[in-house]
């Protein structure tokens, strides 16, 4: 993405129209008005003016954003949704530029199952009965699509890159601290999602997702990085941290996917001594083994496990309800579903789980919610997408020669092979703070070769 004064100015009257727009397609009126405009100009011009520091926001404001919700029941998750829309517009508009000049810009390698989801999104939401509904949750839900196409903008270059990982990880930090002194004074309900009244995560399933975008990486490097780099203490600090975090997350997804990364990261092949991994593995059985020897640390973990098979647990009950429903919902119009966000305005909450009931609006399922909202062709666009990624990664990792740049490519890998995990049981989509790293890593994992290469082959000092 670039700048100059042209675009400045025709970017910044671009941004008063959309957001013109905006506000037409929402009948705001009065402060609303004011809002729309007055903040989403602002974000849109920053975002086309200075896209770094957008991106940089977006990363450190993820767990503190929040539902802003103006006429006609448009809702926004801000900052998160207006900037990765501004973002994706600013991309747009530089492609656009670009063209007009005859040039030809990098093309992101994964662009085409990427846009094939996308388009799959709009074509189930055009015959959706919830015309309005269906539409904004397609909009949404491309907007954070487009996450993908400007990460790779922005994260090729070196000092953007290393500004993205300070920004998620200054974030990351203080509210992995905010939320573990907090949770430590609610220990006697970490089982429950009340536990995360009034708290920066509504419940623990997306807390403990967004713990394992900091965790796998931080392992991966500690087993595959044989430069000095990886001995570096803060590294250190930083696991120790979030996994003491992740003690006080006791959500069984959020506990099998880090499990499932974990053992991803522990079957990919390395080049140094595997005593690191050895290293890794006792230190995870010696926690085991602490818990055990604590009675009742041991009775609360083991019930909290078996739990996981208990049909008549509240949460269970509302898992195997919600499955039911979009399997019936797939079956009644399986070619593109009901649309996107049909799910949640067609399901009544069960009323046994009380106050996480107003926070649980999917089907606990990604599968079978795309499924249900998009069909066999939603569903197709999605397995299309995960497979093409994994093909990309596993011959990145493979080409690689850096042990530091392919520990960021297994590390990220993890990451998102624990999503795909967790979205067999919650984790949804439509949240910021799954959505964000999910589809900013389709755009880091190939901005993270292009870095690679340039390390690798640095251009000849201009003269």
């Amino acid at each position: 993405m670039r700048t100059s004064k042209a675009r400045l100015v025709v970017w910044g009257c671009a941004s008063a129209a959309l957001c013109v727009l905006l506000a037409r397609l929402t009948e705001a009126r009065g402060y609303e008005l004011v809002l729309a405009l007055g903040v989403g100009a602002c974000i849109l011009f920053f975002a086309g003016a200075a896209p770094e520091l957008s991106l940089y926001v977006l990363l450190a404001a993820l767990p503190y954003s929040f539902r802003f919700i103006f006429a006609r029941q448009t809702e926004l998750q801000v900052p998160s949704e207006p900037i990765a829309a501004a973002l994706l517009c600013a991309y747009l508009f530089d492609r656009l530029v670009l063209h007009a000049q005859g040039r030809k810009a990098e093309a992101h390698p994964l662009r085409l199952p990427l846009i094939a989801y996308a388009l799959a999104l709009a074509l189930a939401a055009s015959q959706s009965d919830r015309l309005l509904v269906s539409a904004k949750n397609a909009a949404r839900s491309t907007a954070y699509i487009g996450l993908a196409f400007s990460f790779y903008a922005l994260l090729r270059r070196p000092a953007v890159f290393r500004g993205a990982v300070a920004a998620l990880t200054a974030g990351g930090a203080v509210a992995a601290g905010v939320m573990t002194v907090l949770l430590a004074s609610r220990f006697e309900l970490l089982a429950h999602s009340s536990a995360y009244r009034d708290a920066l995560f509504t419940d623990y399933t997306g807390y403990g997702a967004y713990l394992t975008i900091f965790l796998l990486p931080l392992i991966s490097f500690a087993l595959f990085d044989a430069d000095s780099r990886s001995r570096r203490p803060w590294r250190w600090g930083l696991l120790g941290l979030f996994g003491f975090s992740m003690l006080f997350c006791w959500s069984r997804g959020a506990w099998a996917s880090l499990f499932a990364g974990v053992l991803f990261l522990m079957f990919q092949k390395s080049g140094i001594s595997n005593r690191r991994k050895w290293l890794i593995a006792c230190v995870g059985l010696s926690l085991a083994a602490a818990a055990a020897l604590i009675p009742a640390a041991r009775e609360a973990v083991v019930g909290r496990v078996l739990s996981i098979f208990d049909p008549s647990y509240a949460s269970n009950r509302a898992r195997l309800l919600r499955w039911g429903y979009a399997l019936e919902m797939f079956w009644s119009q399986p070619v593109l579903g009901y649309g996107p966000g049909s799910f949640a305005q067609s399901y009544v909450n069960e009323a046994f789980l009380g106050y996480a009931g107003q926070f649980n609006l999917g089907a606990h399922n990604i599968y079978l919610q795309t499924l249900a909202e998009t069909g066999l062709v939603g569903f197709a666009a999605l397995a299309w997408l995960g497979a093409a990624f994994y093909r990309y990664a596993f011959r990145l990792a493979n080409r690689l020669d850096d042990s530091y740049w392919r520990a960021w490519v297994l590390g990220l890998t993890a990451v998102q092979t624990s999503f795909w995990v967790s979205f067999l049981v919650g984790a949804p989509l439509s949240r910021d703070i799954v959505s964000v790293p999910f589809w900013g890593i389709f755009g880091a994992l190939p901005a993270v070769e292009a870095l690679a290469n340039a390390a690798k082959n640095p251009p000849p000092p201009q003269k």
